[in-house]
């Protein structure tokens, strides 16, 4: 975790990226990984519901 923290300082600082930008970018990152992990807990929902009924 330090050396990720490290990078961003770095991306910050040398390359000149605005933390907006990477705030953004990690929301919209955190958004679809809810996604998938939303969407494979409901196939796995279902397969469950799936073997039970029959």
């Amino acid at each position: 975790m330090v050396a990720c923290l490290i990078f961003i300082l770095m991306a910050v600082q040398v390359y000149q990226i605005p933390v907006p930008l990477i705030l953004s970018n990690l929301l919209n990152m955190l958004l679809g990984l809810g996604i998938i992990i939303g969407l494979s807990a409901a196939l796995g929902r279902l397969l469950v519901y799936l073997r039970k009924r029959q």
